[in-house]
């Protein structure tokens, strides 16, 4: 008895209490939310990698992902959905270790816990199942700590591994071939520290020593499995679409949103630091007793008082709509904001203007390079940045928890104007992190309304509202006297998810088709009717799974005319009545329809 409470003290310990929260946060996240849009895009491949690569053209450029995730279904498919939240969850738990090792000689126990504690608030609250951005975070992470063990120590090892895990993130994800880039730190590096070029040239060749290992040992592998030359054609694919000037993927849109990107975020990062300075000093001059209950008072209340005045100038009719107002400040926030501030603070660190050891002005460079590279490639741009940021986050909330004026150069205000400007960046961060709870992927934003399942054996334990468990109730019931696991669908609209609950293949060879551009669509139709062998059943969603996600069925919108959906949807429509298909049944949010003939003929 006695030591069962000697280590019950030891886990209460206060120093392990962020640390015993930071294992429990992200494993209540993973029961609620049912996308039908990327979660059905990203499972449905790891279902197919291993049964029929071929069906799926476009998902094979992310070829390791899918290999991972179909081990995993291999192992676990018993767990359907739930499985692959828990291997994301297990990814989670491995980043937030890596950081850990990373910055535990930069701070103590417990104020280091609190700040990882604090990065997985912020980085965990977006999706919440296994896909290529969550083995991209671990990648880089993994890649960059064996980096800078390698120049640390030093150990070649090292270095040969962290070209190989850098190397390797490329199958993850292709545009993770920036990844390489990393080795610009060896150079860096061996400058600042006066290695001779020998040792800088060995240092850059083993490097170069892991890639080519890591490309060599996949390209193996893809030629034992007989993937090789379908993950050519996806890289070609993704080279078309880079060349069309109506794709989002191209290189013009791509460059034109990273030029954007870092030019906001420096500019929100400037004038947010600044304000921050000037309130602070305000307050100072004031006086007041602002004890960090006083902040999160202050804080909270003017978020309260600002939700108010936006609802009230929605009413008046001087913003058309609040929903989007409000997203589009809290975009504002997590895209440019807060990676703004963290650029600002990681430079000043890299350029010591904030006193540091060369190792950790290294380490603040790494987190750099990293947040910056990791959303490169994505049409979302820098709203994906989050998930680079388990090195850069921390790294600026230590300095905002622990340092002093004293670490700052020309630093000329008060060290209380340092004290309250700090507080406010660290609560204001945590509050926002906290209300991110009640987002959930393409669900409801309400916890409290996702309560029900759907009777599926892959959607156990998987949480959402009753509304939308019914809807997917019903269409998976119908659809069992249509099509069998093995079968050919199609299925657009958004609706991914339905290939993998069905254990269906894409007729159009994608299992996310209304996503390419028309004129790669019209050509996945032409091929299509070419080789099946017959015509599918078809299923449909009447709404947007896309816009006005959060409140699907209860509150539709309208289909999403986001980018070439349009006219994709039109030569849907085309192909339709080319056929003859008709509407067999529907319910209140999704349609299934058959060919005329094969109905003649059943």
């Amino acid at each position: 008895m006695k030591s069962i409470n000697k280590e019950l003290k030891t886990v209460i310990n206060p120093e392990n209490i962020p640390y015993l929260l930071s294992f429990i946060y992200p494993l209540l996240l993973i029961w609620q939310g049912l996308d039908v849009t990327d979660m059905g895009y990203s499972l449905s491949h790891y279902q197919l990698i291993f049964q029929d690569s071929k069906s799926f053209v476009s998902g094979n450029v992310l070829w390791l992902t899918n290999v991972i995730g179909g081990l995993w279904w291999k192992a676990f498919s018993f767990l359907g959905v739930i499985g692959f939240k828990l291997l994301w969850l297990l990814v989670i738990w491995a980043c937030f270790y890596i950081s850990y090792r990373l910055l535990r000689p930069y701070a103590s126990k417990s104020i280091l816990g609190w700040a990882l504690f604090i990065t997985l608030l912020a980085v965990s609250n977006r999706i919440n199942w296994f896909d290529y951005n969550t083995i991209t975070s671990l990648l880089y992470l993994a890649g960059a700590w064996a980096l800078l063990q390698g120049l640390g120590l030093p150990s070649r090892p090292f270095i040969i591994a962290s070209g190989f895990l850098l190397g390797i993130s490329v199958f993850a994800r292709f545009p993770n071939i920036l990844a390489i880039s990393l080795a610009t730190i060896i150079l860096i590096h061996g400058i600042i520290v006066n290695n001779s070029l020998r040792v800088i040239r060995n240092n850059l060749l083993f490097f170069a020593l892991g890639v080519i290992g890591s490309f060599t040992v996949v390209l193996a592998i893809m030629e034992w499995l007989n993937h090789r030359q379908m993950f050519i054609e996806a890289v070609q694919s993704l080279f078309i679409s880079a060349k069309d000037v109506h794709s989002d993927y191209s290189s013009s849109h791509l460059l034109y949103l990273f030029i954007k990107d870092q030019s906001l975020a420096l500019l929100f990062g400037t004038i947010s630091l600044l304000t921050v300075l000037c309130f602070s000093a305000l307050g100072r001059r004031l006086q007041p007793k602002l004890w960090w209950i006083s902040i999160f008072a202050l804080i909270g209340g003017s978020a309260i008082i600002t939700f108010l005045s936006l609802w009230w100038l929605a009413t008046i009719g001087l913003i058309e709509n609040l929903a989007v107002t409000i997203y589009f400040i809290w975009k504002v926030f997590w895209r440019w904001m807060v990676t703004g501030i963290i650029y600002i603070i990681l430079l000043a660190y890299i350029f010591a203007i904030i006193k540091q050891s060369i190792a950790y002005r290294i380490l603040a460079l790494v987190g750099l390079c990293v947040l910056i590279l990791v959303p490169l490639g994505s049409a979302t741009g820098m709203y994906n940045a989050i998930h680079g940021m388990w090195l850069a986050l921390p790294i600026v909330l230590l300095f905002f928890m622990q340092g002093t004026t004293s670490a700052i150069k020309n630093w000329k205000w008060h060290q209380q104007t340092f004290d309250y400007g700090r507080r406010l960046i660290i609560v204001t961060l945590v509050l926002a992190s906290i209300a991110q709870f009640s987002y959930t992927y393409r669900d409801s934003r309400n916890r409290l309304e996702m309560t029900t399942t759907v009777e599926h054996p892959y959607l156990r334990g998987v949480l959402t509202t009753k509304e939308r468990a019914v809807v997917m109730q019903e269409l998976l019931d119908e659809l069992k006297n249509y099509v069998k696991p093995g079968d050919v669908l199609f299925a657009y609209e958004n609706i991914s998810l339905i290939y993998f609950l069905t254990q269906t293949r894409p007729y159009l060879y994608h299992t996310w088709s209304m996503l390419e551009v028309p004129s790669n669509f019209q050509k996945l139709i032409k091929k299509a009717e070419t080789k099946q062998q017959y015509y599918p059943i078809v299923v449909r969603a009447k709404a947007s799974t896309l816009l006005g996600t959060s409140t699907w069925p209860d509150k539709v919108t309208e289909l999403s005319s986001y980018g070439s959906m349009i006219s994709n949807r039109k030569l849907a429509e085309d192909f339709l009545k080319r056929h003859e298909y008709i509407k067999v049944w529907e319910n209140s949010f999704f349609e299934i329809l058959q060919p005329l003939s094969k109905l003649g003929s059943s």
